[in-house]
């Protein structure tokens, strides 16, 4: 990462030949970018049908109060993904679906990709852990889409995504999900911050491109893979996602909320979460974008036995009823083991389903003086961080970005890459909520310092011992033992 003054990122809309330059060598990056052109895949996208296009589907489980169901899935060879998804849309009934790209071609290797299909069609068995989208080319992801009749999101992280969106959408992806921030802290140790937010803004510009001639994308800014991350650090970096998709013309977004497992603290934080990012995209400008909201499930170690693991999604089901989401991202059965077979999915689906129907109808009210608490405490929490690093990056998303994290003010506990401080920690109160156990360099006022002592003095005082990083460490591995509080071994 550039230091303090040198940063050349910034958050400005590309121009089109600019855009259309840059293109000319992303294709170049595989021989399937040959088969890409804007013009005809422009028309592709204009003659799907209404019901394979992501933000239709949206609006109207917005319409209804439904919520639609969705996870990441991916095969190595081509009719195994279509066998999938097609078993998944028929059984398991979700909102939309999901394409998951291997590592290998995530990383650019795609030689190794290549062989790994190879070798999955010698034996019949997925030797990847995702769909190798380049090996498969444009007509695969066609043949894919047009096997399904329900729309299609991109789901998986890389620090240069470009050729394999530019097949994906080509193809009829209609919407995206992860961002800069998503892929920058949790998936990558050595590519430098500028260069992935560049990556970035090209994924952004390309989507605009699409949206300017008529074609709606939709994009999801994921931010940080919260395992124990209190929410108001969970969330920063995906407003500074916001604010540069919308910069880039995207006009569309579904903002994820991580889920922590304390049902008042995960209502509050989606529902204002949603507040939040409306007021900065309207503060900068950007009125015309429409949010959508996601809530995504509990992050750390699943449970061994398949029912337990499906209680986590049950959960997520529950918060994005009370929270009012369009989505709520749902993992398998299966989840603690190897690669979910579509068996697992089919299932998964099928409870959920069942979940949704017995909630449909119903209307919940959660103590309105814990939600009030939980909320003010969040977004007072989110405005102190953001706004201080706006001010650091004078305004520009981008450049407060990366000032952000030499601060320590924009920070992740478990961050892969060595400029990121890691010095928030997270730890649960007495009722299973996340409090700042260290607030690392954010200099938050005596009063909010003071709330999330208080609240972990109440679990000390309830448990009879001390809170310290043993305590961190098992709450880290309760969700995997089916609770939110585990008991120290003292």
């Amino acid at each position: 990462m550039t230091n303090k003054g040198q940063m050349t990122i910034r958050n400005r809309r590309w121009d089109d030949e600019y855009f259309l330059n840059e293109r000319k060598d992303v294709l170049a990056e595989h021989t399937s970018g040959k088969d890409i052109n804007l013009d005809e895949s422009i028309k592709y996208h204009k003659d799907l049908p209404e019901g394979k296009i992501l933000i239709n589907v949206l609006k109207k489980a917005e319409e209804e109060g439904d919520i639609c169901l969705i996870a990441g899935m991916g095969h190595t060879d081509l009719e195994d993904q279509i066998e999938l998804l097609q078993y998944i849309q028929n059984e398991g009934k979700p909102g939309f679906l999901g394409t998951t790209v291997d590592s290998f071609t995530r990383d650019h290797d795609f030689e190794t990709a290549e062989r790994g299909l190879k070798e999955s069609l010698e034996t019949g068995r997925s030797i990847l852990n995702g769909l190798p989208v380049c090996a498969h080319g444009l007509s695969g992801i066609r043949k894919l889409v047009e096997s399904i009749d329900i729309p299609i999101q991109s789901r998986y992280a890389s620090y240069d995504p470009r050729i394999i969106h530019e097949i994906l959408f080509a193809g009829g992806h209609t919407g995206n999900s992860g961002s800069a921030m998503f892929t920058f802290w949790n998936y990558n140790k050595r590519v430098l911050l500028e260069n992935v937010l560049h990556n970035y803004q090209y994924i952004y510009k390309l989507q605009g491109y699409y949206q300017e001639r008529g074609c709606p994308m939709c994009d999801c800014p994921y931010g940080i893979s919260p395992v124990l991350t209190p929410p108001s650090s969970a969330i920063i970096a995906q407003l500074t996602q916001c604010l540069m998709m919308a910069e880039q013309g995207i006009k569309y977004l579904l903002v994820a909320m991580p889920l922590q497992g304390n049902l008042v603290q995960d209502v509050a934080c989606a529902k204002t979460y949603f507040r939040i990012a409306r007021h900065y995209l309207d503060r900068f400008g950007y009125t015309d974008v429409k949010l959508f909201l996601e809530v995504y499930y509990i992050f750390g170690r699943f449970p061994a036995k398949p029912i337990d693991s499906f209680i986590i999604t049950a959960m997520n089901l529950l918060v994005a009823k009370l929270a009012g989401a369009q989505v709520a991202y749902i993992r398998t059965l299966s989840e603690h083991g190897p690669i979910p077979q579509k068996e697992d999915y089919g299932a998964s689906y099928q409870a959920a389903n069942t979940i949704k129907a017995l909630l449909k109808h119903q209307i919940i009210e959660l103590d309105y003086k814990q939600l009030a608490m939980e909320s003010e405490m969040f977004e007072r929490e989110v405005r102190f961080i953001f706004d201080r690093i706006l001010d650091l990056g004078d305004g520009d998303a981008a450049v407060a970005i990366a000032r952000g994290i030499e601060s320590g003010l924009l920070d992740n506990p478990w961050g892969t890459h060595p400029s990121v401080a890691c010095k928030i920690l997270g730890v649960r109160d007495a009722e299973g909520a996340v409090r700042y156990y260290d607030t690392g360099n954010i200099p938050f006022p005596k009063d909010i310092k003071g709330f999330h002592k208080e609240k972990i003095a109440k679990r000390s005082e309830k448990e009879g011992r001390k809170v310290d990083y043993t305590t961190v460490v098992y709450d880290l591995l309760a969700v995997g033992e089916g609770t939110l509080l585990k008991q120290v071994d003292l």
